[in-house]
């Protein structure tokens, strides 16, 4: 079973202005409030960890005064600390780590070095030109991270009712359905499961003579082949007789948008899927079906890694750390 006990909280405390802002953004605060709900719910260990900035070394100040990265450093600190008090009020153990760097990185390396179970993250759901140009933490998160990474959407309101499971029918995205299914009985959850079949442009795609109104016959047998393959997948993860037919969902068409119209459709809460994890410029350009649709869901996402990921990042030692008694 997936245990979700060594939580890792990515804190973002800044605006567009500030490092530090004066409210905290409403992407992290669903982030924290998500943690901690997970936190109750497995007896987990929580971490907060925010990076506060890029480099300390650019700052500059008088001997006698605090340079500007103390400063930010301090009222980071001082948030992150309450989000610790918050935990413990909760009954939960709770720590702190405050670094400088990427935040990507900075979260890698931390899952790297203590081995966390599970990284969550608020989603500031950029879209177009800033995105491309930017990118986003819980998107190169997809990539570098090996541990399962949970994105919060801004409009989370904490409990998870009901969740799908995207399936290809890959090994990864095999493990993503039992991993769901496990969710779904510790959250008292209703599961759905969703594959999404191609549709085929028959003849002129393949460029193979068909007689005349086959197409649509073709794109039939596609679909039962499919149906039999999604219940065959479904039967070897134990899973046959516990779902009902109608939670079990077989989409027309790129998975991309079908996931999407299945999330608003159904009310999803939580979308568990595998991620291939692509890296270099074909990542870059093309992606993959879960970083296609994280500026987009209006529902929290969970992504696995295939077995056996390895990051290309390399650990070092986390700067500050408080550990709750």
């Amino acid at each position: 079973m997936q245990d979700f006990k060594r939580i890792l909280v990515g804190v973002d405390l800044s605006d567009d202005e500030r490092f530090v802002a004066d409210t905290v953004p409403s992407s992290t605060r669903a982030a924290v409030d998500k943690a901690i709900w997970l936190a109750r719910r497995t007896s987990g260990h929580l971490t907060f960890l925010a990076t506060v900035m890029p480099d300390y070394g650019r700052f500059v100040s008088p001997p006698e005064e605090k340079s500007e990265g103390e400063l930010v450093y301090e009222a980071a600190s001082e948030i992150l600390e309450g989000f610790c008090n918050e935990a413990e009020e909760a009954g939960l153990v709770a720590d702190l780590v405050c670094t400088c760097g990427t935040p990507s990185l900075e979260l890698t390396r931390a899952v790297i070095e203590s081995h966390y179970d599970v990284v969550i993250l608020g989603s500031h759901r950029r879209h177009g030109l800033r995105r491309l140009v930017l990118g986003s933490t819980g998107k190169k998160m997809l990539r570098v991270c090996p541990s399962p990474v949970w994105v919060t959407s801004p409009n989370d309101d904490g409990a998870v009712r009901k969740i799908i499971a995207a399936t290809d029918f890959s090994e990864t995205s095999e493990q993503a359905v039992k991993v769901a299914s496990e969710l779904t009985s510790q959250f008292e959850a209703e599961l759905h499961v969703l594959h999404s079949v191609p549709q085929y442009a028959e003849p002129i795609y393949r460029g193979i003579p068909l007689p005349p109104n086959e197409g649509g016959s073709w794109q039939a047998k596609m679909n039962s082949r499919a149906r039999d393959a999604l219940n065959e997948s479904l039967t070897k993860l134990g899973l046959a007789d516990s779902i009902d037919a109608d939670q079990v969902h077989l989409a027309q068409g790129p998975a991309s948008p079908a996931i999407q119209s299945a999330v608003h459709e159904l009310g999803v809460d939580l979308l568990v899927m595998g991620t291939a994890a692509r890296r270099g410029l074909g990542g870059l350009l093309i992606g993959n079906t879960a970083e296609q649709l994280l500026p987009h869901l209006t529902c929290s996402v969970l992504v696995l890694k295939p077995a056996g990921f390895r990051t290309r990042i390399e650990p070092h030692r986390l700067s500050s750390r408080r550990h709750s008694e």
